[in-house]
């Protein structure tokens, strides 16, 4: 029999107008449900996903984001599929300016017109795919009740079971987290389902690697088998990290990676995306049977992803 948390949520698929969908949301506030009904939700997501198409063994990628910083995660799974392959999930932009799936879109568009992005395309086994091909499609009055919950800082159900849930069926999946409630419920989530899984979070309340202090946990079949926080990076002067922050658009966006690509990026820019690359080669090596330490699998990969750029 279908629980009544289920009930609402199904609700939020179908609901006919953005007062509906904010009320349904509100209702579904996940920092008031328990585990268990998160559980359920994403079992109900995996249940009734679209992927169809057969996939390499791989790490998966899915954040909160919204949460101001230019597309990061995006730029770092492009480079660190030139080693493993690597599935990005996303969708167009909901509680921030530009979605992944925006920032993808864009780099598709300008590869002919760039042979360094061209050529960087070609030898990444990176693989983009957006919510609407799994099945997930949002209407816009969706899309504007969540911007209203993201505004007024009501937790997001859809910032945790849509991002947790397994799509493509990865050795390690790695969740970042803005807050610190969808940090704690990702890894509540791991250990109930028994899933392989990175959560990371930036101090300062970003769904990636940041300069200064970071939380990074690791589950092995839901058992943790870290949790820490890292200094990675050394805390920049505040006009160096403008260059990390979140870009005017797609194009601005676009234009930064290139820039990157070519050697002509602000260092901390740089060292930021290629530490969240080094995280997705660590993970992916934990995956795998490594024992080494997270900080000494992200040294070693940061320095050959570093050899990549100019």
């Amino acid at each position: 029999m279908e629980t009544e948390v289920l009930a609402q949520f199904r609700k939020t698929r179908e609901a006919a107008s953005e007062k509906d969908y904010y009320r349904l949301l509100c209702a579904l506030r996940p920092d008031r449900l328990a585990v268990s009904e998160l559980a359920e939700i994403v079992r109900f997501i995996e249940a009734n996903k679209q992927v169809s198409e057969d996939l390499p063994r791989h790490v998966n990628i899915f954040g909160t984001g919204g949460d101001g910083t230019v597309n990061l995660s995006s730029m770092a799974a492009i480079l660190a599929a030139r080693f493993v392959p690597v599935v990005k999930m996303g969708t167009r932009a909901v509680t921030g300016n530009i979605g992944s799936s925006d920032f993808v879109a864009e780099l598709r568009e300008r590869e002919a017109d760039s042979p360094t992005l061209a050529q960087v395309l070609e030898a990444s086994r990176f693989r983009f795919l957006r919510l609407s091909e799994a099945g997930f499609v949002y209407r816009n009055e969706l899309r504007e009740a969540r911007r209203r919950i993201h505004r007024e800082g009501v937790p997001d159900l859809y910032k945790i079971v849509f991002p947790f849930a397994n799509y493509t069926g990865p050795v390690v999946q790695i969740n970042g987290a803005a807050k610190t409630l969808y940090f704690e419920r990702f890894a509540e989530l791991c250990e109930l389902l028994g899933r392989t899984s990175c959560i990371v979070r930036a101090e300062s309340g970003v769904d990636e690697l940041l300069p200064g202090r970071n939380r990074i946990a690791l589950f092995d079949r839901g058992i943790q088998r870290f949790d820490a926080e890292l200094q990675l990076l050394p805390d920049y002067p505040a006009e160096k990290i403008e260059s990390i922050r979140e870009a005017a658009s797609p194009y601005a966006a676009v234009d930064l990676f290139i820039g990157l690509l070519e050697g002509r990026a602000e260092a901390v820019l740089r060292d930021t995306v290629l530490q969240n690359a080094a995280l997705i080669l660590a993970s992916s090596s934990r995956a795998d049977g490594n024992e080494a330490g997270i900080g000494e699998l992200m040294d070693e990969n940061f320095t050959k992803l570093r050899a990549l750029l100019p």
